[in-house]
């Protein structure tokens, strides 16, 4: 199973990447810990806006994610989100 979103050239990355994060900390079935907890962090994180701090924060709870979560979902969703948030980070001076 793949997925393919186009995304317009004037696209808000931090916007985007905050409405990910919601979708993610909503669909996550809450049986592990890593997806359940880290996704709704790495949601107020992101909401609250990209900070260099928030971005290392947000890079080590991805990490941790993909190490520790039980399903697919968890392991493979911070892939995305850390593109996302590279591409957030370069598109705005903080």
């Amino acid at each position: 199973h793949g997925g393919l979103v186009a995304v317009h050239e004037g696209t808000d990355w931090a916007q985007l990447l905050e409405h990910w994060l919601e979708f993610m900390a909503h669909e996550s079935c809450g049986k592990c810990v890593p997806c359940r907890l880290g996704s709704k962090r790495a949601h107020a994180l992101a909401k609250s806006g990209i900070s260099d701090s928030n971005r290392d924060t947000l890079g080590k709870l991805f990490g941790l994610m993909e190490d520790a979560s039980l399903c697919a979902f968890g392991r493979l969703m911070p892939g995305p989100m850390r593109d996302i948030l590279n591409r957030a980070s370069s598109s705005r001076t903080v």
